[in-house]
């Protein structure tokens, strides 16, 4: 594979950024995937695959203990055992800073290659794959795009063409409730918002945090100041789903709303429609989280970020005790301060998104590394990290590669 230097990326920059809104114009990012093809960048195949194979790296990237994770150098697949993983295919994009306009939306097989792209106009930092086979995702504001209204939700087809946008400064995360309708994570002067907003930008039910600091305080057990800028930092905005603690009252009924507080290390849960906050957890046991969601068990899953190594903990909401965690104790020396995510995979397994790294990992219950994959995609966003990474079955796939314009 030719070696992409940093001088040519920037001058390739430099030929794709609009002189006003600072985005991709088509011919450039068709000379742009050109370049990348001629470079061997990205690794695109309609070939059907053949039979899997067991594929381990080196053991320079473990520690002596099972599933410890050591730091690495190395790219690319590191470890498939498939009868053990849950197979499909995995979404993600590195998060665009700065210059940085360039982020492609990926979807990998298990062994790590390309079978899908997109290439949106407007950088992406965090997609999700709807069973249509349409793309939604949305912005960065740590991205220069010369205008707020380049900012938001947008929608793909295939061929990376935009269907949809929905403007505002939706910076962290999103949830398509039906083709009409969205929960989203706004950020009003830095404040925490969550909407139900339909696609003419109807708000249907909106909750913000400043209006409710005394319940945060009591069900946290802390003090809030409001005094800084970023004072919260939501990066979480999730419906809880069908699950086991239903029957223990509305606390955790499908339906409700969970947020996450990285910049107070707190996650809750938001009574709807009521925009009672009803539950929260996590000062003194996690640091800066991101992404928790509830399980079909009763149990809530999150990245905790602050720890060293990070990690990935398990909770029971009732007890608000840590039942399941990886790596268990402080064992490896793998750290995100920020971005990530963790994902219980329909086997039991959970995909673990580290994302300063670019490193993804699924590993079992009993935390045997079955998958491990580090993105070799982050010098084209100049080092960036992975924000999130999800896994979607081959049937769930199957309408984007009988999509015109599929790769597969």
């Amino acid at each position: 594979m030719q070696q992409v230097t940093a001088e040519e990326l920037s001058s390739f920059y430099k030929l794709a950024r609009h002189q006003e809104g600072g985005f991709f114009r088509e011919s450039y990012r068709a000379r742009w995937l050109q370049y990348l093809a001629v470079c061997g960048v990205f690794v695109m195949t309609a070939a059907a695959c053949g039979p899997a194979r067991e594929h381990e790296a080196a053991l320079a990237v473990y520690g002596p203990a099972a599933g410890w994770l050591k730091q690495t150098t190395q790219t690319g697949l590191l470890v498939y055992k498939p009868e053990k993983c849950c197979n499909g295919y995995t979404l993600f994009t590195h998060d665009p800073m700065g210059e940085v306009l360039f982020s492609p939306v990926y979807l990998v097989d298990m062994r790590g290659e390309v079978r899908h792209q997109w290439v949106p106009e407007i950088p992406a930092i965090h997609a999700r794959l709807l069973p249509d086979g349409k793309l939604f995702y949305n912005t960065t504001g740590a991205t220069r795009l010369g205008s707020m209204e380049l900012y938001g939700l947008y929608e793909l087809d295939a061929r990376s063409n935009v269907a949809w946008h929905l403007a505002g400064n939706i910076n962290h995360d999103f949830q398509v409730i039906d083709n009409d309708t969205f929960l989203i994570a706004e950020a009003d002067e830095m404040d925490p918002v969550i909407k139900i907003v339909t696609r003419d930008n109807k708000v249907l039910w909106q909750w913000a945090a400043v209006d409710h600091i005394a319940e945060l305080e009591k069900q946290a057990g802390i003090k809030i100041s409001t005094a800084s800028l970023d004072w919260a930092h939501n990066n979480t905005a999730v419906f809880l789903g069908r699950n086991l603690l239903e029957g223990k009252g509305r606390r955790f009924k499908a339906g409700n709303i969970m947020f996450s507080f990285c910049n107070l290390n707190t996650i809750g849960i938001i009574d709807y429609p009521s925009g009672k906050l009803v539950w929260a957890w996590g000062p003194g046991v996690v640091e800066k989280q991101h992404a928790p969601e509830m399980l079909a068990n009763g149990n809530i899953l999150l990245f905790d970020n602050g720890h060293s190594p990070s990690r990935v903990v398990e909770i029971n909401p009732l007890s608000k005790r840590i039942v399941w965690e990886y790596p268990r104790g402080h064992a490896g020396e793998l750290r995100s301060g920020s971005l990530s995510n963790a994902v219980r995979l329909p086997n039991g397994n959970t995909l673990i998104c580290y994302g300063n790294p670019g490193r993804l990992v699924e590993v079992t219950m009993d935390g045997e590394v079955v998958w491990d994959y580090v993105s070799p995609f982050g010098k084209l966003s100049m080092g960036s990290g992975i924000y999130r990474a999800y896994r979607y079955s081959e049937d769930y796939a199957r309408p984007l590669f009988s999509a015109p314009g599929s790769q597969i």
